[in-house]
């Protein structure tokens, strides 16, 4: 899907207008959760009355997990919003049904046991992700117009 670039002019004219507009003291906190599946993100906004100093400013929340029952949203890491900015806040939360029990397919709970359990030998771990990108066009960047990837079609030549 390709949009022309007036209607892009005209998007980025409004959010930059509804940004400048005042806040006020309120803040906006975006509760961020994978679901059940793991395999998609959820979200949902509050307003609070204040900007949260810290993690422990920001309340759980309750979210209806996959099995329609309620779960309860742990807020666990908080960072700046960079899409409504200051003072409003994304938190990455943990989903758990009842006080504590972490619903079947959470495994951060188990990794923080864990790491808690081995901390005095520091240990380390990384996290993978990958990201497609798209031109305005809609096509994938770095694939060529056949579906391969351009490295596949030029081996390792620059500017291929």
């Amino acid at each position: 899907m390709s949009l022309p670039l007036k209607t892009l002019s005209l998007h980025k004219t409004v959010r930059k207008h509804y940004l400048s507009l005042p806040k006020g003291e309120e803040c906006q906190v975006t509760y961020v959760w994978v679901n059940e599946d793991r395999e998609n993100l959820q979200s949902k906004t509050r307003t609070l009355y204040n900007e949260p100093a810290g993690i422990r400013d920001i309340p759980e929340w309750y979210a209806t997990a996959a099995d329609h029952t309620e779960a309860t949203l742990v807020p666990v890491r908080m960072f700046r919003d960079p899409f409504t900015l200051d003072p409003d806040k994304l938190v990455l939360c943990e989903l758990v049904k009842r006080k504590d029990l972490p619903t079947g397919n959470n495994p951060r709970s188990q990794c923080v046991t864990v790491m808690d359990e081995v901390k005095q030998f520091q240990p380390l771990f990384g996290m993978e992700q990958e990201y497609i990108l798209f031109g305005l066009d809609g096509k994938q960047l770095g694939w060529s117009p056949d579906g391969h990837h351009l490295q596949e079609v030029c081996g390792n030549a620059v500017g291929c």
